[in-house]
C-alpha cells in the first residue's frame, strides 16, 4: 500500500541507507497490484461468462498443451494458440488490432480470454471461449466471443494443425 511505500522511505533516510542498497518497495507494490488486478479481472470474467459453473472445476479432456496449434477461419484467418509457462496464449495482429491474449480454463472445454491491447495494456478485453473436442478426442475447434456487438455467437476458428 501506499502508506508502507512512504514508511520504508522515512525508515531508510533515517538509517542513511544508501540509495543503491534501498529495496524498491514501490516496484513490489506495483507487483502486488497487477496479481491482485489479475486475481479480481479473473474472478469477474469468470462470473460475467460463467455465471453457473461450479467453483470445483471440471477438468479439461486432454491436457492443455493439446490445446495449442493452428486455427483457421475464412474472414478472420489463422489464429495460433500456443502453450507457454502453463497457460494457453495467443497473439492477435490484424491491421489495427495487436493483442496478446491469455485463455484461462473455467470448467470442462469452457474458457475466457484476457486480452492486453499492446498499446494500453491496463485496458484489457474479455472473452468466453470453448474448445470443442472430436469422436477421436482431438481439439477440432476453438471458438471465441470476439465481437458482441456483430453477435452474440462465438466465432468458431477450425484445427488445421497441432
Amino acid at each position: 500500500m501506499a502508506i508502507d511505500i512512504l514508511v520504508w522511505a522515512l525508515v531508510d533516510a533515517l538509517l542513511d541507507v544508501p540509495a543503491n542498497e534501498r529495496i524498491d518497495h514501490d516496484a513490489e507494490h506495483e507487483e502486488d497490484l497487477a496479481q491482485t488486478r489479475l486475481m479480481r479481472n479473473t474472478t469477474l470474467a469468470r462470473e460475467l461468462f460463467y455465471p453457473s459453473a461450479s467453483t470445483t472445476n471440471l477438468p479439461h479432456s486432454l491436457p492443455l498443451e493439446k490445446y495449442a496449434g493452428s486455427y483457421w477461419h475464412p474472414a478472420y484467418k489463422e489464429l495460433v494458440v500456443e502453450y507457454e509457462d502453463e497457460i494457453l496464449k495467443l497473439r492477435i495482429r490484424r491491421s489495427s488490432l495487436d493483442y496478446e491474449v491469455k485463455i484461462y480454463h473455467v470448467t470442462g472445454e469452457y474458457f475466457f480470454c484476457i486480452g492486453y491491447p499492446v498499446w494500453n495494456p491496463e485496458d484489457p478485453l474479455y472473452a468466453p471461449a470453448e474448445f470443442k473436442i472430436d469422436a477421436g478426442g482431438q481439439v477440432a475447434e476453438f471458438g471465441v466471443l470476439f465481437e458482441p456487438a456483430m453477435s452474440p455467437d462465438k466465432i468458431w476458428f477450425t484445427r488445421v494443425k497441432s
